[in-house]
């Protein structure tokens, strides 16, 4: 009787598959995370500023982590803060390279309502 081939049975080529595939999809995350990082890491103390928007529409902590990921990816963003229950995006920012008004129009565009920033 002849020995069957384990690597070459199509179930184990597909789960290779897919395997590769979602290592792939985590290594490109890590590597937007490791952008955002360094986005951080470049933003002068000195601009900083900080300001509160107020955020209706999140309903879950679904939508504070999709809140609070779009606007920690932006260009000038330090640090988010974001409260379900006070319904509020508190963010730090420096003012020479985003304002207020642009994480405003963000929030809209993902299907929130934000208010005049505090």
């Amino acid at each position: 009787m002849k020995a069957k081939n384990n690597i070459t049975h199509p179930l184990t080529m597909i789960a290779i598959g897919f395997l590769l595939l979602f290592s792939t999809l985590i290594t490109s995350c890590a590597e937007k995370n490791k952008k955002a990082e360094d986005n951080t890491a470049a933003i002068s103390q000195e601009n900083l500023k900080t300001t509160t928007i107020p955020i209706e529409g999140m309903t879950c902590g679904a939508c504070v982590s999709r809140v609070k990921k779009t606007i920690s990816t932006m260009e000038g963003v330090n640090k988010v803060e974001v409260s379900l229950e006070k319904r509020n995006v508190t963010v730090s920012y420096n003012d020479k390279i985003v304002l207020p008004d642009s994480m405003v129009k963000v929030f809209n565009e993902l299907g929130y309502t934000a208010g005049t920033p505090k």
